[in-house]
């Protein structure tokens, strides 16, 4: 009775597109259906899911009962001169909130998961601000990077890019009634929330003057979503990456990403040089994030077209790559992604 629960839990789960369970230590992600897709194209670990949960201390009710999507207040620390974040303590459904200040207005970057977590962000942008101008924008367009905004005041100038302003006009505000069922904190923190209109919306590349300071806005998708947005802070040699490279398995979630423009955007990534680089889930780093998720890419691209040259179905090239990928890249969690990077290589081959 206990693994047939576990097995509905399993099902019950599977349709939401990106939801963060910190089970055991492990950051446990499920896939979202991907109607562009052949049907054997992704399998869904659901062996390692339920081992996962089966050697969990706390049952998968009481972990959604305190999961905890607030961001920590007081946590602020400063990066370099300009630039300060937020860090996510690890913690699911948050994210590594950026700030980077200047004499005439202070750009934030991530506001959290709707008012509450809206506020401590404003809170802290205020004790490190040297005016009350604010810009505010996001990595992409889910609830816990873009909600907050709702918190800030009127004056405050929210952007986003075209694409990111297309997949809030697709989407609304349906991956946020998905986030309210992780937990009741959740739901609390969502209730009432709404998109914040966009005050400026930009198709190529813009730069913001927020006084001795100049912060790239850069667009990168479409590739975890489709409207992934980097940050180069150009005084501080600061780079925001978004979702787009971090510490961790990436996940490209959108139907229109592909393996060639990721590694693409890796490139441009990498031409910049950051001195820093700040994802926004996870650690910090520099260029080594960079090469490992090209390192990652590149690997599971190559191997997809050796494997299909074998003859190896779609499914038998999930299970012996996942496999490689996993022992390959044992120093990052969520192995649970890894079966969507194979899904798009395979689609790559087909398109």
């Amino acid at each position: 009775m206990v693994v047939r629960s576990i097995f509905d839990s399993i099902r019950s789960i599977e349709s939401v597109s990106c939801i963060g369970f910190r089970v055991s230590g492990y950051f446990l992600r499920l896939k979202e259906e991907d109607t562009n897709t052949k049907p054997d194209t992704f399998i869904m670990p659901r062996f390692s899911c339920l081992l996962v949960l089966i050697l969990a201390t706390t049952p998968l009710i009481s972990f959604a009962q305190v999961l905890d999507p607030t961001i920590q207040a007081g946590t602020t620390e400063q990066l370099s001169e300009h630039v300060y974040w937020i860090p996510d303590q690890k913690k699911p459904i948050i994210p590594n909130v950026g700030i980077v200040v200047g004499e005439k207005a202070t750009l934030v970057i991530d506001t959290g998961l709707g008012e509450t977590n809206g506020k401590i962000v404003l809170d802290e942008a205020r004790k490190v601000s040297k005016t009350d101008r604010f810009y505010v924008v996001a990595s992409h367009t889910h609830p816990e990077h873009d909600l907050g905004a709702m918190a800030f005041p009127e004056n405050a100038t929210i952007i986003r890019s075209k694409a990111q302003q297309q997949d809030i006009m697709e989407q609304g505000m349906g991956l946020a009634k998905r986030f309210s069922t992780f937990s009741p904190i959740a739901a609390e923190q969502l209730e009432g929330a709404y998109i914040r209109d966009s005050d400026l919306i930009f198709e190529n590349e813009m730069t913001l003057d927020l006084g001795g300071v100049h912060v790239r806005l850069i667009p990168v998708g479409p590739l975890h979503t489709g409207g992934d947005l980097a940050f180069y802070v150009e005084e501080d040699d600061v780079l925001f990456t978004g979702d787009v490279v971090m510490d961790q398995f990436p996940m490209p979630l959108t139907p229109k990403s592909k393996i060639t423009r990721w590694l693409e955007t890796l490139d441009k990534l990498e031409a910049i040089d950051a001195q820093l680089i700040v994802p926004c889930h996870y650690r910090t780093g520099s260029q080594d994030l960079i090469q490992n998720y090209r390192d990652y890419f590149s690997h599971a691209q190559s191997r997809v077209i050796e494997l299909k040259h074998e003859g190896k179905s779609d499914k038998e090239i999930t299970e012996v790559l996942t496999k490689e990928l996993t022992e390959k890249f044992d120093f990052w969690s969520d192995p649970g992604r890894i079966p969507r990077t194979i899904a798009v290589a395979i689609r790559d081959l087909y398109q």
